[in-house]
C-alpha cells in the first residue's frame, strides 16, 4: 500500500521475498504486519529493529495480543501452528522499555513504537 502511494519501501521476508540487503539498511518507519507471532527468537528481531530504525523513527507492528479475558485454551490465534510466540500489552511495555522506545497502542492490533531522535 505504501508502495503504491508512492512511498520508497523494501520489502523482506524469508520465505517469500528473501533479500537479506534490506537488513543492512536505515529506516524512518519499519512495519511487522502479522510476523512478530512467528518469531523463535523475538529478543534477536527486535535489538536488529533497533538498529535498523533511526532515531525519531517508528515501528509498528500488528499481532493479536493476549489478554487476561481471552480463553488462551480455545484462543484461535494460539491454534496456529507458526505461531509461536505471544505477546500482552505487558510484554509491549517491555520490549518498549528494553530499547528506549516510546510506545502507543492502537485498538487491539497494533503497537507503535517510537525511537527517540
Amino acid at each position: 500500500m505504501l508502495a503504491e502511494a508512492g512511498y520508497p519501501t523494501a520489502d523482506h521476508d524469508p520465505n517469500f521475498r528473501p533479500d537479506p540487503s534490506v537488513l543492512d539498511r536505515r529506516y524512518d518507519f519499519i512495519t511487522c504486519t502479522e510476523v512478530v507471532e512467528h518469531l523463535h527468537r523475538p529478543g534477536e528481531v527486535f535489538a536488529r529493529l533497533d538498529a535498523m530504525l533511526k532515531p525519531g523513527g517508528l515501528l509498528s507492528i500488528m499481532t493479536e495480543r493476549l489478554t487476561l479475558e481471552r480463553d488462551f485454551v480455545g484462543w484461535r490465534y494460539r491454534r496456529q501452528p507458526s505461531h509461536v510466540v505471544f505477546y500482552s500489552d505487558q510484554t509491549i511495555d517491555w520490549i518498549a522499555h528494553r530499547f528506549g522506545w516510546r510506545v502507543g497502542l492502537h485498538g487491539p492490533l497494533v503497537a507503535l513504537f517510537e525511537k527517540p531522535a
